[in-house]
């Protein structure tokens, strides 16, 4: 059981530094003045790219591991991402040297996007083992099941769920 929960605390303790690097990073003042020519593409798009990819797998993974099906997670994943991106986009309204753009949003839902079609193309590698469908592909979800079973035990609440229902 140990295990289980040192897991779970490290991966929701990441999504936390990621997201709060995420939110830090947009909302500090700018030491520099802004560049005209980066207003759609810049360096910072990059950035926004990786960081918002980096936050959707790291929730993607800890969902699927709470037992959440990979779409919804992805789902959620996404969404909670478009939610900082614009959230925070709005807050540089108040932070000088900093100004709401709408490609900053624009390139985190996107690598949003990015990150968890990622993760779902490499979690079959990922992973490993798994039921096989009709087509003899891998199903992303068997996968995280099989991983779930051998690596963390049941909460007994969902065993208890599990043999009611």
């Amino acid at each position: 059981m140990t295990r289980f929960y040192r897991l779970a605390r490290t991966q929701w303790s990441a999504i936390g530094l990621v997201t709060l690097i995420l939110v830090c990073g947009s909302l500090f003042p700018l030491p520099f003045r802004r560049r005209p020519e980066f207003e759609r593409f810049g360096p910072d798009k990059v950035l926004h790219f990786l960081g918002y990819a980096a936050f959707a797998v790291l929730l993607t993974d800890a969902l699927t591991d709470e037992g959440l099906d990979f779409a919804p997670a992805g789902i959620v994943s996404v969404c909670s991402s478009a939610a900082i991106a614009v959230w925070t986009g709005r807050l540089q309204r108040y932070v000088p040297g900093r100004a709401h753009e709408r490609a900053d949003v624009v390139a985190g839902i996107l690598g949003a996007c990015g990150g968890v079609l990622w993760r779902f193309a490499t979690a079959d590698s990922r992973i490993g083992g798994g039921e096989r469908g009709s087509n003899g592909q891998e199903s992303a979800r068997s996968a995280v099941d099989a991983r779930r079973d051998r690596e963390l035990p049941r909460c007994p609440r969902r065993r208890e769920a599990n043999r009611r229902g």
